[in-house]
């Protein structure tokens, strides 16, 4: 019989099993808790990431906007306030840190760790998280004795430290769901800094915006967002927009066949070559004008675009340049342009260009000329944007409405004020920036309200017919000087230079009743401050003073001093004429920045150039890294010229022909008139002036660009007139020069009058006439007298088919005006009479001009060369027009040219004549950045191309060779810098500097106030 065993042995045997299970049960438990757990954990980063996302994209699409619609434009930057123990009031929120600092020994800025000052808490600025990434400023000394910034911080929005909306108490810093962190900073490479990376950054020239979105202070889940804004305006030699959508095709270049000596053919040294130096962009079809100048050997193109990827030696600046033209580039000529542009990089080997670059088309890519998809877009900026919250535009903020408001003391039924109605001074042009509401001096008006830019553009080419269509034509009789309707800007370097305009040299703060005296509003006569000449046409200026808000001023002409930052602008109305010096930026003894005159001028019509726009560097000459004498490019000043309209360069007014007084216009020949053959007639006792007033560029005559040193012997500055006595004469004409230097006004000694009767009187006087001397009578001509009269016109010189002793014409100015850069010279010519006991008749005038030449050391022959040397600094935007240069009229149509030595060719000796006298010879530089809707007609630009050549002879004797320049145009990379750029050195191309200066203005574009493309490029993030 089997024994049982004990039942209680199985029992034991199930509570283990019941144990286990309950620990698998409890593990499952604890998994499914875990898990549960972990997902809401993940769900609520995925939230949290997901809120810092929508931040960070938040932080980046806020900047951009205020970029591109805030009234500062460009400059917009968050309100930055470096703490300063000196002027600091808990009680008052414009002097709190924004944003606030740490220093290097622990100490913080008020507000760093909010209203309780205590760390870890709420309301601190920036949380553990951030302060350990390094998101806050950080500073040198402590927070009792300030030292400079090591590095910049990021804002915070919303701003913890924000006033409640009834301003007594700080906001709840916690406003919805998380905030980003802001930086905007403009910083373009080189120069390198302190910490930069010594590699040249190529989007370092836009402005760089940092997000960094945030959930919540606890959490460390960051987004960090990196996008670029492009200025746009500073970037390119040309850029053409075609915002509009009209312009068909952009063009540059120029055809180079020119009979500049009029001698019937084409010589093998008219041929112009055209050299674009800089970066070019078209958002249409891009088409090149060139021709190979040796069709029949190597390859000779006549277009040269010269292109730079790395920064230039001796001038150490960012350069990224390419040719870009989205919707390909093509020659104009097709098959037979072959060889007719040719594309460098880096001084490297040129590259011809292929006729046809289709936007598919990959072949020259290596070569930095881009098509198609390869180019980026880059929209237009905009001039009339307005502020979305107040729906103000940015121009009018800057100054129409940056005055105070005041009530107004009289009448003003112009804009429709009454006495005692509120008003901004800003609106008679006492803001902070200066407004002027010229709205009549807009030319050719449309049924829109608009400038008609075609009739306009027929005008500057005078297709008008008559030339007086509607009366808005602005060619002068002579159709010599071109004088828009338009408020003239004129800059000047000093408060002398601006008071050496007026005769008796003085000004005063209110309204003067001496005519000679001029008008400056709150100016203060301390340390020769720099001026800005406003003068209006279209009425006076009213006031703006306590007691006399609203009265007319009697003044047309006002000077104003230089606005000061964040007001730097200029805006009209209507069309804006400008010209002038500018100043150097100031610094003190340790060379921080007192004061920079960067100035941005806006039209809503048309801007001209009347004449030439000087930098300070064109002055006193260039010191590229503080190691020479002149201006560093640090303190050069520059001005940005915006116009709704064109930017027009008027060369007629470098050496303006004008008159005053009693002076009538008459048709040359009075048998059969023509509006196109006019001269001027000076009658006796009448008092009439025909004058000009006209400076010199860079170089100066000598050469050397040093002001203040004397003429280079051989060379002459001299005035040549066509001019004569009306019949059957004699008449006479005098003649005095203005020297701004010596502030002096000499009247011209005619040479060979010594025992005359008068030798300040140059003689018209019939064939045959004979004039009394001193030693008893003599034939004319002689060096003082001329038997040009009407309608036989002075032969304005003498060359070597041309030989005439006497009369001694050009007229030699080179004694009595001044070489200096910038300074001014004023002639003016009026009736004599000639005292030759018969009476007088009048004076005719039909052109003058100033001319430079030397003289050839073998044969004795005055040759020319470019003349006045003008010169224009700027950065010019035509929103929906062009660029454009009126061309003028030739200066002797009848000067041509012929074999005059009969050996069967025309060479630079028979040229001479035609050479000399056929054009004004000026020399023209345009050095900056042309953005532009479209570019002028072909057709136009081949004229003012042919026009404003000048010859450039070298060589001696038979060895003479001539050959022609024309308009140059420079891309200036110095417009780029920092408003603020801290003072570099330049070691090759490598400029750097040892300091990091943090100013309002260190971290803004050299140009105030410019408006931002909307473009928006994004660089990446950080997850």
């Amino acid at each position: 019989m089997r024994t049982r065993q004990p039942w209680h042995g199985s029992r034991g045997q199930a509570l283990l099993v019941a144990v286990l299970l309950m620990s698998v049960i409890l593990l499952v438990g604890i998994l499914f808790a875990a898990i549960v757990s972990y997902n809401q954990e993940q769900s609520a980063r995925h939230v949290d990431q997901v809120a810092a996302e929508l931040q960070a994209e938040a932080g980046i699409q806020y900047a951009s906007s205020m970029l591109e619609n805030s009234p500062q434009g460009a400059d917009w930057r968050p309100r930055t306030v470096a703490f300063d123990p000196a002027t600091y009031d808990a009680n008052d929120p414009s002097t709190w840190p924004s944003p606030p600092a740490m220093y290097v020994d622990g100490t913080a800025d008020p507000n760093f760790f909010g209203p309780d000052g205590l760390p870890e808490t709420e309301d601190d600025y920036y949380s553990d998280f951030e302060i350990i990434r390094g998101w806050f400023p950080l500073r040198a000394g402590t927070a009792a004795a300030p030292g400079h910034f090591i590095r910049m911080g990021f804002h915070r929005f919303p701003d913890p430290n924000q006033l409640s909306p009834d301003g007594t108490s700080r906001d709840e810093p916690t406003i919805g769901r998380g905030y980003f962190l802001l930086q905007v900073t403009y910083d373009p490479d080189p120069p390198y800094e302190p910490g930069d990376p010594t590699t040249q950054d190529r989007l370092s020239g836009c402005t760089r915006i940092v997000s960094i979105g945030r959930a919540v202070e606890e959490s460390n889940v960051f987004r960090r967002v990196v996008a670029y804004k492009p200025l746009g305006l500073t970037d390119h030699l040309f850029w053409v927009t075609d915002e509009s959508g009209t312009a068909g095709e952009a063009s540059i270049g120029a055809r180079p066949g020119v009979d500049f000596d009029a001698s019937g053919a084409v010589e093998s040294n008219e041929a112009l070559t055209t050299s674009l130096a800089g970066p070019i962009r078209a958002a249409n079809r891009l088409v090149w004008v060139g021709q190979d100048l040796d069709p029949s050997g190597t390859a000779s193109p006549s277009l040269h675009l010269d292109l730079r990827a790395t920064p230039v030696t001796g001038e150490g600046y960012l350069r990224d340049d390419a040719i870009l033209a989205g919707r390909g580039l093509y020659g104009l000529d097709g098959p037979s342009a072959a060889d007719g542009a040719e594309v460098s990089l880096d001084g490297g080997a040129p590259v011809t260009l292929p006729v046809t670059l289709d936007p598919d088309d990959q072949s020259h890519e290596s070569d930095r000329v881009y098509v198609g998809n390869r180019v980026s877009s880059l929209e237009a900026p905009e001039l009339g944007t307005k502020d979305p919250t107040s729906g103000v535009s940015r121009y009018h903020a800057l100054t129409r409405d940056s005055g105070e408001i005041v009530l107004a003391d009289v009448d003003d039924p112009e804009h429709g004020i009454a006495a005692g109605d509120a008003v901004n001074t800003g609106l008679y042009g006492h803001g902070a920036g200066l407004y002027i509401d010229n709205f009549s001096d807009i030319q050719f008006r449309g049924p829109n309200g608009d400038s008609d830019l075609k009739t306009l553009m027929d005008d500057w080419m005078r297709r008008l017919g008559s030339g007086r269509v509607g009366g808005e034509s602005a060619w002068n009789a002579t159709y010599t000087t071109y004088s828009p309707p338009g408020v003239e800007i004129e800059f000047f370097p000093s408060e002398e230079a601006v008071l050496r305009t007026c005769s008796t040299q003085s000004y005063s703060t209110t309204p003067p009743t001496d005519p000679g005296v001029l008008w400056w509003p709150n100016h203060s006569a301390s340390g020769n401050e720099p001026g800005i000449k406003i003068t209006r046409h279209d009425r006076r200026w009213r006031r703006g003073d306590a007691g006399h808000v609203g009265a007319d001023s009697g003044q047309n002409v006002m000077v104003i001093s230089y606005p000061r930052y964040p007001h730097q602008v200029i805006y009209a109305e209507g069309n804006v004429r400008v010209k002038g010096v500018l100043p150097p930026a100031e610094r003190d003894a340790g060379n921080n920045l007192i004061r920079d005159y960067n100035i941005t001028i806006v039209s809503g019509g048309t801007i001209y150039i009347d004449g030439q726009l000087l930098t300070p560097q064109d002055v006193a000459g260039r010191n590229a890294d503080g190691s020479s004498a002149g201006v560093r490019d640090e303190d050069n000043t520059h001005v940005a010229l915006l116009a709704r309209d064109c930017v027009c360069l008027n060369p007629t007014q470098l050496v303006p022909q004008l008159t005053e007084g009693l002076v009538t216009a008459a048709a040359d020949d009075e048998a059969n008139p023509s509006l196109m053959d006019q001269h001027w007639e000076l009658y006796p006792d009448s008092g009439g002036v025909a004058y000009t007033r006209w400076q010199s560029g860079w170089p100066n005559m000598d050469g050397t660009g040093s002001p203040g040193t004397p003429v280079a012997p051989g060379v002459a500055v001299s005035l040549v007139a066509i001019q004569a006595g009306d019949d059957p004469g004699p008449s006479g004409m005098g003649m005095n020069v203005y020297n701004s230097v010596a502030d002096t006004v000499t009247p011209f000694t005619f040479p060979g009058t010594a025992g005359v009767v008068d030798p300040y009187t140059f003689m018209f006087v019939p064939p045959g006439a004979r004039v009394l001397t001193s030693a008893g009578q003599i034939p004319t001509p002689t060096a003082f007298a001329s038997n040009a009269i009407a309608p036989n016109w002075q032969i304005p010189g003498s060359t070597p088919y041309y030989t005439f002793a006497d009369p001694v014409v050009p007229f030699d100015l080179t004694p009595y005006v001044t070489k200096n850069i910038g300074e001014s010279n004023v002639v003016s010519l009026f009736h004599r009479d000639p005292q030759t006991g018969s009476g007088s008749t009048p004076y005719l005038l039909k052109k003058w001009k100033i001319e430079e030449s030397e003289t050839d050391a073998t044969t004795g022959y005055q040759i020319p060369r470019g003349a006045v040397h003008a010169r224009v600094n700027a950065i010019m935007y035509a929103e929906r027009g062009c660029w454009f240069v009126i061309p003028g009229e030739y200066f002797d149509p009848n000067a041509t040219t012929a074999d005059y030595d009969g050996d069967g060719t025309i060479d630079p000796l028979d040229s001479l004549y035609a050479a000399r006298f056929r054009r004004y010879n000026y020399e023209i530089t345009i050095r900056g950045c042309i953005t532009q809707d479209h570019t002028a007609p072909l057709d136009m630009v081949q004229d003012w191309t042919r026009k404003w050549a000048y010859p450039i002879y070298s060589g001696s004797g038979n060895g003479l060779t001539l050959t022609w320049g024309t308009l140059r145009y420079e891309f200036d990379e110095r417009v780029r810098i920092a408003r603020d750029q801290s003072l570099t050195t330049l070691a090759g191309a490598v400029r750097s500097s040892g300091t990091l200066t943090v100013s309002p203005l260190s971290n803004l574009p050299k140009l105030p106030c410019l408006p931002s493309s909307p473009t928006l490029i994004y660089s990446g993030g950080t997850p």
